[in-house]
Order: C-alpha cells, then structure tokens, then sequence
C-alpha cells in the first residue's frame, strides 16, 4: 500500500480528462424534434507524470481509444433554441468498457444579429464512467500491472458556423471550449493496493467540424483529440409548436367576410367564389384558395429560387428553396415555414 501511494500522489501535471469532446449530435440548430443514433471512435493521447520510491522521476503515456454507439434527442423549446439530451454506451476502451450520458441546451445567433452565415451556439454537460484494461507498468518478472477506473464530468461550451452550400449539404466548422472539468483515475495495482487522482482536461480548447447531408450527418473533433462520429437522424411528433399558429383558414375566412359585407343575402356560392379563383394566380401571395405552402411556392418561385411546382407538397427542393431564402433574408435556417419566414415572405 505504501508502495502504491508513493507512486501516485506525487507530481500529476499532464493528465488530460477521459471525456474526448464529442459532438453526439450535430450543433446546429433547425427547430425541429429530433431522434437520432450514432456511432464513432475516438483517441485522447495522455502523459502521466509521477516519481518513484528514490525520488526519480518518471512518466506513463500513451493513447485511450473509444468505440462508442449510442442514442440522442432534441425538443426545441423556442424559434430560438432547443435542448437535447444523450446516451453513449463505450463498447471498447483500450480493451474495457464504460457509459457517457448528459444533455445541454444549442440555438440559433441569426436571430440577434445579421450575419453572412447561419451562426451558432451550444452548452453541453456529460458524466463518464469508465473501466478501462490494465495497463503493465513493469513486466516483471513479478509483472506489476495497473487496473483503472475513471469517472467524472466536464462542461463544454461550442460556437459553430454553417457555410451555405447546395441542396441538402450542410458543412460546418466550430471552436469549443471546456472551463469545467473534474474526472477521478481509480488505480489498483496487481497486489492488491490502490488510490486515486484527480485531475482536468487538459485540451480545454478544441476544434470541431462536420457536415449534415439530410438525414446523415458526420462530425469531426480535432486538436489534442481526434474522434469521428456518424449518425443519422429522423424528425418525430410534428413540426414544432410556434409552426402550427397562423394557418391559412383563419386568415382567409376575414378575408372573404371584409371584402362582400353587402352580399350577405345572396347565395355563398355567388359572395365566395369569385375571391379563391382571382387569388390563386401566381402573382398572389395572400392566396385563400392554396395552401401555405403553395403560396410560399410562387413567391419562391417569382424570387427566382427553384421551390419545384406550386402543387402544395413540401418536399426536398420546397425545403431547400426555403433554406436557401431564410439564409439571404437573415433568418434562423430551419427550412421551414416558420412564423418569421412567413412575415418576411407576406403571408
């Protein structure tokens, strides 16, 4: 036991943290409700720098390399950012296993101030509980081998920036910086002995990157760390909640009664019609007999974006049309119909 404690609570300075950074889900913000799955590799390089039992100094390093596959969730609460929340089961590291769960908040900055790019932010919390393999410090023979175990959290905050790019294509690049960590190293030597450390992330300041290809997406952590991570994600429960305010019969019926006040007594057909046939024309945005969606439609298309036709279907180049809008305009790009894009498009 003596033995053990005087090799391990000595000179600790270089040590970084277990958690490696990961990007689970991709950092941008579309406002959507969103289930996803992942599964990625990562390797964190770490110098553990110690003195032995005649005051000489010496150092254990090497690299921690993770296989995780794990599941995420987002629920946007406002047009203006969202939580979500993640688990992350470790089938490997450096021959063991462990578990990394959390959650935080992301959202959109376009919404505050103009900029060239879709701009935008995240807080991420995650806890690691790990039981990494041994580790032989001297082969003996007796051969003395370390058992470890690490837990701990750390706190994470990233910007990000999503360049436009065409289709479905969203590439993006982000700075993260960690000023919260704090992580245990449980170590039990092949006697029997054992103790712990305590240490930080070292590699506070990370890059990030990834691309979004519609429902794929892939991200990259780099610096003092690398992992790759691919996912896929799918919307679920709808559009979310501000989408659904506005709808188009609630603007219309107004629309109808304002316009023929003096033809309450002559037959609907006659005071109704004329008003749908006028206004669905293309050059009409306040159309009462097309969907929203048409409408917005012909003002993409009389904008010149290429939305595909005004048949009412929202599909993958309505979508695009609209991002593509939303970017040029200012707007947080959900590429959807959302309230804001509706009151710059005049509907």
């Amino acid at each position: 036991m003596n033995v053990m404690k005087t090799m391990v609570m000595v000179l600790v300075v270089t040590f970084p943290a277990a958690g490696w950074g990961e990007t689970y889900l991709s950092p941008l913000y579309d406002g959507e409700k969103t289930l996803a799955v992942f599964v990625g590799k990562s390797k964190t390089k770490y110098n553990i720098s110690l003195v032995d039992l005649l005051g000489f100094p010496f150092s254990v390093s090497g690299n921690t390399d993770r296989t995780v596959l794990g599941g995420a969730a987002e629920l946007p609460l406002t047009a203006s950012y969202g939580a979500f929340g993640f688990g992350a089961y470790e089938l490997d590291v450096d021959n063991g296993t462990g578990f990394n769960v959390g959650g935080g908040f992301k959202g959109t900055l376009n919404n505050v101030v103009t900029l060239p790019v879709n701009m935008g932010w995240y807080a991420r919390f995650g806890y690691w509980n790990e039981e990494p393999g041994s580790e032989t410090i001297d082969p003996g023979p007796p051969a003395y081998i370390w058992s470890y175990k690490d837990t701990g959290y750390e706190l994470s905050l990233g910007v990000v920036a999503n360049f436009r790019a065409s289709g479905n294509v969203k590439p993006w690049v982000g700075l993260e910086f960690t000023p919260l960590s704090d992580f245990t190293r449980d170590i039990t030597d092949s006697d029997g002995a054992s103790d712990s450390i305590d240490y930080e992330r070292k590699d506070k300041l990370g890059l990030r990157g990834g691309i979004e290809f519609g429902n794929l997406y892939l991200t990259v952590g780099m610096m003092n760390e690398t992992s790759f991570i691919a996912g896929y994600k799918m919307g679920f429960g709808g559009p979310r909640a501000p989408m659904h305010r506005s709808s188009p019969p609630r603007r219309a019926a107004p629309a109808v009664s304002s316009r023929h006040p003096v033809d309450a007594k002559q037959p609907a057909p006659v005071s109704v019609q004329p008003a749908p046939v006028i206004e669905s024309r293309p050059s009409s945005a306040g159309s009462a007999g097309l969907s929203i969606t048409a409408q917005a439609q012909q003002v993409l298309q009389q904008l010149g974006y290429n939305p595909g036709p005004a048949d009412g279907v929202y599909g993958a180049k309505t979508r695009s049309a609209v991002e593509a809008y939303q970017r040029d305009n200012g707007l947080p790009v959900t590429g959807r119909l959302d309230a804001a894009t509706r009151e710059m498009m005049g509907l």
